[in-house]
C-alpha cells in the first residue's frame, strides 16, 4: 500500500474528484493515478498526478480551484478547472506539461470534462455552474460539438448528461424526453467502424463557435420554460437538470429493438 500524500501541506486528498471520489478512471494501465487535494490552509483544492511516486500539481485555469476527472493510457487527464476570479469553471484537458481550457457552450458558464479515449476525443456537461441544464458536449482536434446538433432523425430527445466514450467513439449519455423521461442513450458516430448503421448519411455540421460566457438563467425563466408544452431541445434539458436538482463527425441512435 501506497500513500500517495497530499499537496502542498493540504491534510485531505482523493483518487479522482471531490464531487465523486474513485470515479472515473482514477488509474491507467501506465499505473499513473489522478486525484484533487487540499493545499495548505485546506481552503482550496488542485488536481493532482502521481506518476512513479512523484505528486504533480496540476494547476488550475487561474481560479482558485480544479478537480481531475480521468486520464487516458496516454496519460492525457481531463477535468475541471476554475477560470480567474473563481466564479466559473471550464472542462479542461492537461496534456505534455500544460492545462488547456476546452471552453464551454454558447450562453453556459460552467463545463465539466467527464471523460478522455484514446483518441483524445472528450465529452463535457456544460451549464450553469452548480446546477448544469446544457448539452452535451464532445471536444475533438481543438473543435467543440453540441452534441444535439449530430443526432439525426431523432426529435423530441435531448442529450442530457454525458457518461462515457469508448475508443470507438460510442457515448452513452442520459437522453430526456419532452416530458421529463430519462432513457439511456448510445450515440455511435457515422464512419468506417459503422458503415452499416441506419441513419447515417453525408451530411457534414460544423464546430460550435466558441462566445464569452453569458449569465446564467434564472430558476424563474427555467420553470417557465418546463410549463411549455412543446420544448425545446435546451428547454428539455434545463428541466432535467432542475428535477435532478443539481464530434466531428454526425451521430445516429441505435435502431430501436
Amino acid at each position: 500500500m501506497h500513500d500517495l500524500g497530499t499537496l502542498a501541506g493540504g491534510t485531505y486528498a482523493v483518487v479522482g474528484s471531490l464531487q465523486s471520489p474513485g470515479a472515473g478512471a482514477s488509474l491507467n494501465n501506465r499505473g499513473q493515478v489522478i486525484g484533487t487535494s487540499n493545499l495548505a490552509g485546506d481552503l482550496i483544492h488542485h488536481p493532482f498526478l502521481w506518476d512513479d511516486g512523484a505528486l504533480t500539481d496540476l494547476g488550475t485555469l487561474g481560479g482558485n480551484n480544479g478537480e481531475a476527472w480521468w486520464i487516458n493510457n496516454e496519460g492525457e487527464i481531463v477535468g475541471r478547472a476554475d477560470l480567474p476570479g473563481s466564479q466559473v469553471h471550464h472542462a479542461f484537458l492537461w496534456k505534455d506539461g500544460k492545462m488547456i481550457d476546452l471552453g464551454a457552450a454558447p450562453g453556459q458558464p460552467c463545463s465539466t470534462a467527464i471523460d478522455i479515449n484514446s483518441r483524445g476525443q472528450i465529452i463535457i456537461d456544460t451549464g450553469i455552474c452548480g446546477v448544469g441544464g446544457g448539452p452535451g458536449m464532445l471536444w475533438e482536434n481543438g473543435k467543440l460539438y453540441d452534441l444535439n446538433t449530430l443526432i439525426s432523425s431523432n426529435p423530441g430527445l435531448a442529450v442530457g448528461d454525458v457518461s462515457f466514450i469508448n475508443d470507438r467513439g460510442e457515448i452513452a449519455a442520459t437522453g430526456v424526453l419532452a416530458n421529463g423521461d430519462q432513457h439511456a442513450i448510445l450515440l455511435v458516430p457515422c464512419d468506417e467502424e459503422h458503415s452499416e448503421l441506419k441513419g447515417c448519411d453525408d451530411d457534414p455540421r460544423e464546430a460550435v463557435t466558441e462566445t464569452p460566457a453569458r449569465p446564467a438563467q434564472t430558476a424563474q425563466a427555467s420553470a417557465a420554460a418546463a410549463t411549455n408544452a412543446n420544448l425545446s431541445r435546451a428547454e428539455m434539458m434545463i428541466r432535467f437538470r432542475s428535477m435532478m436538482v443539481r464530434r466531428y463527425r454526425k451521430l445516429a441512435r441505435l435502431p430501436q429493438q
